[in-house]
């Protein structure tokens, strides 16, 4: 099987024998795909190819593991501190929640457009970095098929209401707390306590109330953690470190 001039960004990098490295791409045309670079380490100049690297691949082989012919380098993703952190979330994100060749353009076009925002926040500011990663979140979430119907409560179809409390299961979305409701083992609310007018603020896309933007991280973490697994994520200690790194900076 052979592809030529596929859109991919590089999300993890290792060295293979002694001359080779072996690249994990994510690519708008194919999905994820992990190939061997032949000769990349050898000599003086050996070809630099890192994580947030934009560019044109081309590669030929099996499906588990390629052999990378072309990749040419046409951009890369201009990163530090928190925001450094951040991206590398954006690409475990990828690297986790999507099999080999699982084909999501949109997922692709949005993590470019992610990557890019948090490329030119300029002054670091947390909280729009946070509502940039959860607008990615959910439209992650909603390519794979695990997204959320805000406005509308599992239970009776009606309309999400400003004035009640809510609460979401994964299995069986939002409804009404003081609703009655046949419970059995592991029927309990995954999160409780939501009012209805965070609900309303999601399913508009508005994420400035910091009470929403909290809210929103945490129904996300609980709907990520099956396609995840148990092991944690890396760029989530990153981000603590950065973070206490940042604040000791400022004392």
């Amino acid at each position: 099987m052979r592809y030529d001039d596929l859109s991919a960004v590089v999300l993890h990098v290792r060295p293979y024998r002694e001359t080779s490295v072996m690249v994990q791409f994510f690519t708008r045309e194919q999905g994820r795909i992990a190939g061997v670079m032949k000769g990349v380490r050898r000599g003086r100049n050996p070809v630099s190819i890192q994580p947030f690297n934009q560019g044109i691949l081309g590669c030929i082989g099996r499906q588990s593991l390629m052999t990378v012919t072309r990749f040419d380098v046409e951009a890369r993703f201009k990163l530090a501190g928190r925001e450094l952190s951040a991206g590398f979330y954006i690409l475990e994100l990828l690297s986790r929640c999507l099999a080999e060749q699982q084909i999501e353009p949109k997922v692709f076009d949005a993590s470019m457009r992610t990557l890019h925002e948090l490329e030119n926040l300029g002054v670091s500011s947390s909280s729009l970095m946070a509502v940039h990663l959860r607008m990615f979140e959910r439209e992650l979430l909603s390519e794979l098929g695990y997204g959320f119907d805000y406005g509308t409560d599992a239970l009776t179809g009606e309309p999400v209401a400003s004035e009640l409390c809510y609460s979401w299961r994964a299995q069986g979305g939002f409804s009404v707390e003081s609703q009655e409701r046949e419970t059995g083992p592991g029927d309990s609310a995954d999160v409780g306590g939501i009012q209805g007018w965070m609900l309303i603020a999601m399913a508009e896309g508005q994420y400035a109330d910091p009470k929403v933007l909290r809210l929103a991280k945490r129904l996300h973490q609980k709907a990520l953690a099956p396609l995840l697994g148990s092991a944690p994520l890396i760029s989530r200690s990153m981000y603590l470190r950065d973070a206490k790194n940042s604040t000791h900076q400022r004392g």
